[in-house]
């Protein structure tokens, strides 16, 4: 989807160079102004566009250095003027095919410490509904923000001001009357740079925001704007239909021939995507699609939709936002609060099924991790939408099951078992594999069959694929997993390792925490004990429960003490983990990875 549907409105700061943890960083943002003008057009009843400035007062606060400022525009967002250092002009692309995306930069040199830099940009909003909020955010830390939202009378009625991610005890308000207009004044002050954890939420939903509401008066104003940039006639049609009604021609049921068109989409439709003008909001035509064979989000969704339909379905067009973005549309009804399309299919029942033409290995009763939860716009008429949601994802949907039995022989353990995996787990590990060239696969599935079992070496391992299941067979050895003391051997059955990534970086951490999803993660493991032994003590089994995990690990000897196994469960209930409970978190974490640490002692008869 466009840019402006994630961003909106962004003049980031990036990232330079900073002091070692604990130092004041060398530099800093003394003050930050952002100015946004509402200007309405001649008649007084609309809006216009939108002026927005900013200026930035930089610090060095140690030494010599340099400050990097950054304003993005495109083909709707023009940068009328940049200032305070050397400025220069370069496109945004990232893996897009092409984009209007680009990127004003402006290098302030700060030549000695405590010196200052001022760096300026002014930017219009020639389509202002590109302008649906205001993000606090800097990787510089803001020492003082002030953010300014100037709204004439004429067009006061219309718009408003809502802060999120903004508790009152972090900001001030003020109002100044001027004329025919009102300032609105936020005051901010002690903004620490995010710290760079991968597993944060992200910036965008996370981030102090004001939000600016208005361009559309609810939900359905928003929709009407979107609606109308889809292609109302495909001329290649025909095509279309042709192409679903064969891949679905040895279908049965209704559920098949849906996953048939969904996997048609999935293995077939090339991700690029194309983020330029109105195409950053308008979908390529589904014949199109198809004779290129590539498309973006919007593109794989119309393919999608007109397939359902010409195999006789109600398929509908769907407008969402990740939770990248963190926002329902019903709270904020900009396009701002989006940034993905997908497809909807309205069954008989009035349930609805959601397929994610970009999401290849998905079902539609498993949805990716980045939609589940989050709220839809569906296609309906042309003046109104319907509100749904995407169900959320359950823990017994995405699962890490392993099996595995040992044998000892001197301080050698073979190891045969299955390591088997669903839901989001199943979509990661066939989606890596995709990435790797055909002849090196096995070795792939060589090493994930062994990640968990430190010092091992795999001997055979086949990979089979079964409907949402993706399942590692095999036998491997492990080298020095047995301690000897006297008549005692010690065995390390290996299966901490297997929940040691869910545990969360605390070290100068200021931001929460984001498991991958739910999700549950089995793992038993069964030794078989040498002749002329017999088991030890066994280990204290131990439980954790906090409103984020429940984790349990046992210990277990058959009847006639010839085998011991060892199983550990955790479930992810709650992926978010907020920053003052994280310490909690990973104590219980801790102390349930400690417990399943522990040796299997053998004795000798």
């Amino acid at each position: 989807m466009k840019k402006g549907f994630i961003i909106s409105l962004c003049l980031f700061v990036l990232m330079l160079p900073t002091a070692m943890s604990g130092q004041q960083p060398n530099v800093v943002i003394e003050e930050m102004t952002e100015h946004v003008r509402l200007i309405p057009d001649k008649s007084g009843t609309a809006l216009k566009e939108i002026k927005h400035s900013t200026q930035y007062t930089f610090r060095a606060n140690r030494s010599a250095d340099k400050a990097l400022a950054m304003a993005y525009y495109d083909d709707n967002i023009s940068i009328d003027k940049a200032s305070g250092g050397t400025v220069r002009y370069k496109p945004l692309i990232g893996n897009v095919f092409f984009s209007d995306s680009k990127a004003c930069l402006v290098e302030a040199s700060l030549a000695k410490k405590g010196a200052k830099a001022k760096v300026s940009f002014k930017r219009t909003f020639n389509k202002p509904e590109f302008l649906g909020k205001l993000l606090v955010y800097q990787t510089y830390d803001i020492e003082r923000a002030v953010l300014k939202f100037e709204i004439p009378d004429c067009l006061a009625d219309r718009y408003r001001l809502v802060p999120r991610n903004m508790p009152d005890s972090m900001f001030t308000v003020a109002e100044v009357r001027e004329g025919n207009k009102l300032t609105v004044i936020y005051t901010i002050t002690g903004l620490k740079k995010p710290k760079a954890f991968g597993d944060a939420p992200s910036i965008n939903a996370t981030a102090p925001q004001i939000l600016l509401l208005g361009h559309f008066p609810d939900v359905n104003g928003l929709y009407r704007y979107l609606h109308a940039f889809i292609p109302e006639d495909d001329p290649g049609a025909q095509t279309v239909a042709d192409k679903a009604r064969e891949i679905t021609s040895g279908c049965a049921t209704d559920a098949e021939k849906i996953n048939a068109i969904s996997d048609f989409v999935h293995s077939t439709i090339r991700y690029i995507a194309v983020e330029h003008g109105e195409f950053g909001h308008r979908p390529d035509i589904a014949s199109e699609v198809l004779r290129k064979r590539f498309g973006d989000c919007k593109g794989s969704a119309m393919l999608t939709r007109d397939m359902l339909r010409a195999a006789g379905f109600d398929a509908r067009l769907v407008w969402i936002g990740t939770r990248e973005i963190g926002i329902d549309w019903t709270e904020a009804p900009n396009i701002s609060s989006g940034n993905h399309m997908i497809t909807a299919v309205v069954l008989p029942s009035d349930s609805i099924i959601y397929l994610d033409g970009t999401a290849r290995y998905s079902l539609p009763e498993n949805p990716p991790a980045g939609i589940a939860g989050r709220q839809t716009i569906i296609e309906d008429t042309a003046e109104s939408c319907i509100i749904g949601r995407v169900p959320s994802t359950r823990p017994e949907q995405n699962t890490r099951t392993e099996r595995l039995t040992m044998t000892l022989s001197g301080d050698i353990i073979s190891v045969e078992g299955t390591r088997s995996y669903t839901g989001a787990f199943n979509r990661s590990i066939r989606s890596l594999a995709d990435e790797i060239a055909p002849g090196l696969r096995q070795e792939f599935y060589e090493r994930i069959f062994c990640s968990s079992m430190p010092c091992s070496r795999s001997e055979k391992v086949d990979c089979t694929v079964n409907g949402d299941t993706t399942a590692l067979s095999g036998t491997a050895t492990i080298a020095g997993a047995t301690k000897e003391a006297g008549t005692t051997i010690y065995v390390d059955m290996s299966i901490a390792t297997r929940i040691g990534m869910l545990e969360f970086d605390t070290i100068d951490r200021n931001s929460d925490g984001e498991l991958d999803y739910p999700a549950t993660i089995r793992c038993i493991v069964t030794l078989n004990v040498p002749e002329g032994m017999t088991p030890g003590d066994l280990p204290a089994g131990y439980d954790i429960e906090n409103d984020w995990l429940t984790g349990s690990v046992k210990s277990n000897a058959d009847e006639d003490g010839r085998s011991i196994t060892r199983s550990l469960t955790v479930t992810v209930k709650n992926p978010i983990v907020p920053l003052d409970m994280m310490k909690e978190y990973n104590d219980d974490l801790s102390r349930l990875i400690k417990a399943c640490s522990s040796y299997i002692a053998l004795k000798k008869l």
